[in-house]
Parts: C-alpha cells; sequence; structure tokens
C-alpha cells in the first residue's frame, strides 16, 4: 500500500468513527436553523454533482454543519483537520 493510501485509509477509518455520533448527537440537539442550512448545503451538494471540487468543499461544509450542530464544542474542533 502507498503512503496516501494508507493515509486515505486512516482518514476513512476516523470518519467511521466520528460521524456517527457525530450525527446522533445533531440528531438529538438540532435546531430548526441547524435542519434549514444543513439542507441547503445538502442542496448545494446535488447541485454540483457534475463538478467534483464544488461537491467536495460543499461535502466538507454538510460535515462541519452536523458537527456544529451537535452542540458538542469539541467535536467541530476535532473534526477540522480530518476534514480537511
Amino acid at each position: 500500500m502507498k503512503c496516501c493510501d494508507s493515509s486515505l485509509l486512516i482518514i476513512a477509518e476516523v470518519h467511521l468513527i466520528i460521524d456517527p455520533q457525530s450525527s446522533r448527537l445533531a440528531a438529538l440537539n438540532t435546531t430548526d436553523a441547524d435542519i434549514d442550512h444543513i439542507g441547503q448545503i445538502y442542496q448545494q451538494m446535488v447541485n454540483h454533482a457534475d463538478h467534483p471540487q464544488s461537491m467536495i468543499s460543499y461535502d466538507i461544509d454538510f460535515h462541519k454543519a452536523i458537527a456544529i450542530a451537535s452542540r458538542n464544542p469539541i467535536l467541530p474542533v476535532i473534526m477540522e483537520p480530518v476534514i480537511q
């Protein structure tokens, strides 16, 4: 396995650990404003499905918004290096 392949695998593993808990907390603690914001980002992802660079940017925003909606102040901080 190449270095980059290994790094991508490690990042994917971290996502698999963090994302479900972040999503669970967001589902429990989200506000209507959070739901609207996440929905808008999701719609942008759909609208830019044919443009990979834009899609990636909106995907990152999507994960950040979910982490923020969790209302756990540490999640957005630890997510930052993972999603970049």
